[in-house]
C-alpha cells in the first residue's frame, strides 16, 4: 500500500500542471498521561514513585501526506494504549510489586480495563465550506492493524498480614503478543478496519475561532483468528504460595479456563478536542494577543487547558497553555509553514506523568 501511494504521489507531483497547487506535510502528534506512576515508570514495570489514580493513556500518531486543493491523502502510523483500573487495584499492584507492607484484613478490589492497538492507515480527506465563516474537513481511513490487546480483569485480593495475601480474579483477554499470563504465540493476527475523522473550524466573530477535532468515529477493526484467553485464577494456601527471603509472599497462580483463536470485532473509542480562541486587548502592546481554552475528551478522563497565543509578527506566534488539574505546562511556536509544541508536568522528564509533543511541517510545491 505504501509503495503504491508513493508512486502515485510521485507521478502527480511531477506534473507541471499541478505542481504549483500541491503541498506536502509531515505531522507528529503524541499525548501520554499516567496517573499512578511516571511515564518512564510505566514503561519500566512501575519502577517509580506512586501517585495514586487509575488511568493511563498513550495516543501517538505520525502522518505524512499531500494536499491538492480541497483534497488530501496521507499515510499514517499510530499507537494507542489506554488502561482504566480501580484505585485500589493500582495501590495493591504497586505495594505487592515493590514488597511494601499491606494493611492486614484489607480487601482490595481488582478491576482493569485495558486496550491497545497499533498499525498503519491510508487516509483520504476533503475540505468544504459550510458557510462563509465555517469549514469542515471530512476524512475516512483504511486501517491495517498488527498489534492488539484488550483486557478485562475482575476480582479481589485480601491482605492476611503485611506481607501475605490471597486473591481470585477472572480474566478475558484478546491479544497478538504474549498476554498477561505470558502465553506464547506462533504467529500474529492481522486486523483490518477503519474510522471517520471530522475537523470543524468556525469564525463567529473577527479574531474569534472555534475548532473541533473528532477522531475514530465509528472506528472498527476486524480481527481474524485473534488469540483469546478466558481464565479463572486464584490462590490456594499451601498449594501455590511461596515466600522470599524477606518473608513476602510469591505466587504461581492456579488457573482454569481456555485458550482459543476466534474472529473478533474491536470497537475503537472516539475522542475529541475542542479549542476556543478569543482576542485580548492590552493597550500599547505590540503584536496581537489571544486567549485560549482547550478541552480534550477521552473515554476515561477529560483534560482542560487555558492559555494565551501571542502573535509577535505576521509570520510567528508563541503559545503557552496551563492544565491546572494535572500541573502541565505546554509551550510552542507557530509559523505559517509549521509548528512545534511541547508539554510536561516536570522539568525532569524521568519524573513526568504527562508528556505532549506536536510538530508539523508543510511545504508548498
Amino acid at each position: 500500500m505504501g509503495v503504491l501511494l508513493g508512486l502515485t504521489l510521485l507521478y502527480l507531483l511531477s506534473s507541471p500542471l499541478w505542481a504549483t497547487e500541491w503541498s506536502t506535510y509531515l505531522e507528529v502528534d503524541s499525548f501520554t498521561h499516567s496517573e499512578p506512576v511516571t511515564v518512564k515508570g510505566y514503561l519500566n514495570d512501575w519502577d517509580s514513585p506512586f501517585f495514586g489514580g487509575s488511568n493511563a493513556i498513550t495516543d501517538t500518531r505520525i502522518e505524512s501526506g499531500a494536499r491538492y486543493g480541497a483534497w488530501e491523502i496521507s499515510l499514517l502510523q499510530r499507537v494507542d494504549y489506554s488502561i482504566h483500573s480501580d484505585s485500589n487495584t493500582s495501590l495493591f499492584y504497586y505495594q505487592s510489586k515493590h514488597k511494601q507492607p499491606l494493611v492486614p484484613r484489607r480487601n482490595y478490589r481488582l478491576s482493569i480495563d485495558a486496550h491497545h492497538y497499533a498499525g498503519d492507515a491510508l487516509r483520504l480527506g476533503y475540505r468544504t465550506s459550510l458557510s462563509p465563516s465555517a469549514t469542515l474537513r471530512f476524512s475516512s481511513a483504511l486501517f491495517r492493524a498488527n498489534q492488539v490487546r484488550s483486557t478485562r480483569l475482575r476480582g479481589n485480593a485480601q491482605a492476611i498480614t503485611t506481607q501475605d495475601y490471597d486473591f481470585e480474579f477472572q480474566l478475558d483477554e484478546y491479544y497478538s503478543a504474549n498476554n498477561l499470563l505470558h502465553r506464547e504465540l506462533n504467529s500474529r493476527p492481522q486486523g483490518k478496519g477503519g474510522w471517520i475523522e471530522l475537523d470543524l473550524e468556525w469564525i463567529p466573530l473577527p479574531d474569534w475561532t472555534v475548532q473541533l477535532q473528532v477522531r475514530d468515529l465509528l472506528g472498527r477493526v476486524y480481527w481474524d483468528d485473534v488469540q483469546y484467553t478466558h481464565a479463572d485464577a486464584y490462590s490456594v494456601a499451601g498449594a501455590n504460595k511461596n515466600y522470599d527471603e524477606e518473608g513476602y509472599v510469591q505466587y504461581n497462580p492456579i488457573l482454569s479456563g481456555r485458550d482459543s483463536t476466534i474472529d473478533w470485532v474491536e470497537h475503537l473509542d472516539s475522542r475529541a478536542i475542542l479549542e476556543l480562541k478569543w482576542p485580548l486587548v492590552i493597550p500599547s502592546m505590540r503584536g496581537k494577543l489571544s486567549g485560549i481554552g482547550r478541552y480534550r475528551s477521552t473515554k476515561y478522563k477529560d483534560f482542560l487547558e487555558v492559555g494565551v497565543n501571542y502573535h509577535s509578527t505576521a509570520y510567528q506566534s508563541w503559545l503557552l497553555r496551563l492544565d491546572p488539574d494535572n500541573k502541565v505546562v505546554t509551550a510552542g511556536v507557530e509559523w505559517p509553514w509549521g509548528e512545534v509544541v511541547i508539554g510536561t508536568d516536570s522539568r525532569d522528564l524521568d519524573l513526568a506523568t504527562t508528556l505532549i509533543l506536536s510538530a508539523r511541517v508543510e511545504i508548498e510545491l
